[in-house]
């Protein structure tokens, strides 16, 4: 079903919970993993085998939100999922800034899973 899954996380709580349903429908559908890993600065690790500066100026050159970056690396990789927790809690900040998730399922070409913790 899934052959390239995009995993998206902070490192925060909820970001556990999606590593390890990504992973088990991995095994499942013997799907390759990418994980695509946000520090507080934008600081992105290297899944790709992109040098880390290549993707430390790919970040400060751009205006992009985490989210947009997100979706770009997705269809670059040709994912056909990505795979995120759930970081909101709902709320004014959710109708007002709106929801990295309801930024992700606005930009993204392919599915979108949230794992709920």
């Amino acid at each position: 079903m899934y052959k390239k899954i995009l995993i998206a996380t902070d490192g925060k709580q909820h970001s556990s919970s999606a590593i390890i349903e990504a992973i088990e429908i991995a095994r499942k559908f013997g799907s390759e993993i990418y994980l695509l890993h946000a520090l507080e600065k934008m600081v992105v690790s290297d899944p790709f085998g992109i040098s880390h500066s290549v993707i430390s100026q790919k970040l400060e050159e751009s205006t992009k939100k985490y989210s947009d970056f997100v979706a770009d690396i997705a269809k670059e990789r040709d994912a056909d999922v990505i795979i995120t927790g759930n970081p909101e809690n709902g709320g004014s900040q959710h109708f007002f800034k709106g929801s990295f998730i309801d930024q992700i399922l606005d930009r993204s070409l392919c599915a979108v899973l949230v794992i709920k913790k």
